[in-house]
Order: C-alpha cells, then structure tokens, then sequence
C-alpha cells in the first residue's frame, strides 16, 4: 500500500486535500481526529478532541492513532491510503516507519481562522480569532505531552510542505509516483 500523511495546522486544508486525493486518485481516506471523535458526544470541541487523544495516548501509546488508522487500512486492503490531521510526532514517527509519505500543510492564520469559523460545525462551540490564535499556538508548540505540530512539521522535508492549493498536492503527489516507479526498478 502506498500511504500518504497529510499533516498540518488547523484549517490549513489537510482534510480537503485528502479528500481531494479521495477524488482524484482513489484513495481511502482516514483521519486521527475521526478516530477521536468515535470515543467523544457530537460536535465536540478542539480543545476536548486534544484531551481525548491525549489520554487515548497515555493508555495505550504514542503512537495509538496511527496504528488503528493505518491498520484499518491495511484490513482494506487498499492500494492507496492517505491520513490527515496527524498531530503527535510519535503518530508521524510511525507512520514513517510504515512507509508514509508525508505533506505540511500551512496557511496564513487569518485565511485559516475565515475557514475555521465558516464551517460552522454542528455543536461544536464557536471560537473567536484570539481563542483560534491561543489554541493554534498551544497545538503548535505542545501541550506538555509531547502533542507538537511543530515536530511534526520537522520531521516533513521542505519540499513537502504545501500551501493548500489542489495543483501543489498534484505535484507532490506525482513526485511520490515518480518516486515509487523509480524505487521499484532499483534492485535490492
């Protein structure tokens, strides 16, 4: 299976991107946050999905999320599987181990904050944009647990980070084909 990480901050178009790659190129899709949200009551917030996950964590390891994730793909048995919303760097971590291949995604925090308020979620309790920028930075550099996008972000190689737009996760996409088609031919 070819499997493809999509990381990044809040609204920065991780989730449309793997949908987009739903589309496009047929992948199954899923997302650490779904897999939080089987545990939560509807329309839970940010800030109880990060607690959750946490102790979901805590209970079973680091790394808990991707490997229900991953191996709900792997069960699948598809060809193409792509996660979004990868958070922890021990979640990134092992899904490097299992071949990931991973993309930042990032946008300005206004446009970020615009797309965050225009979805609107059912039941889940609005923020305003200084609660936004609180909780981005707090998501950005840890929360004490070892929950960082920041060492997430490190661990991604520049040429993988993407400012959401569907031609940038083309390209990076046809890099990773190029890339495998290559990898298959060198022997071992």
């Amino acid at each position: 299976m070819i499997l493809i990480v999509y990381a990044g901050t809040s609204a920065s178009g991780k989730d449309s991107a793997a949908d987009y790659t739903v589309q496009k190129y047929g992948a199954v899709k899923r997302t650490l946050s779904d897999i939080i949200r089987t545990y939560l009551p509807p329309g839970a917030s940010n800030a109880a999905l990060r607690v959750k996950g946490n102790e979901l964590r805590s209970a079973y390891g680091q790394h808990i999320l991707a490997r229900l994730a991953h191996e709900e793909l792997r069960a699948m048995g598809t060809s193409l599987g792509v996660i979004a919303s990868v958070r922890h760097p021990a979640e990134a971590k092992y899904l490097q181990e299992q071949g990931g291949v991973f993309a930042w995604f990032d946008a300005p925090e206004q446009t970020r904050y615009e797309r965050y308020a225009s979805r609107g979620e059912q039941g889940r309790p609005p923020m305003t944009f200084s609660e936004f920028v609180t909780e981005e930075a707090l998501q950005f550099r840890g929360d004490g647990t070892g929950y960082s996008l920041e060492a997430v972000r490190n661990l991604v190689p520049q040429d993988n980070h993407i400012w959401n737009t569907y031609p940038s996760v083309d390209m990076f996409l046809n890099r990773v084909d190029a890339f495998l088609r290559h990898a298959a031919k060198i022997p071992a």
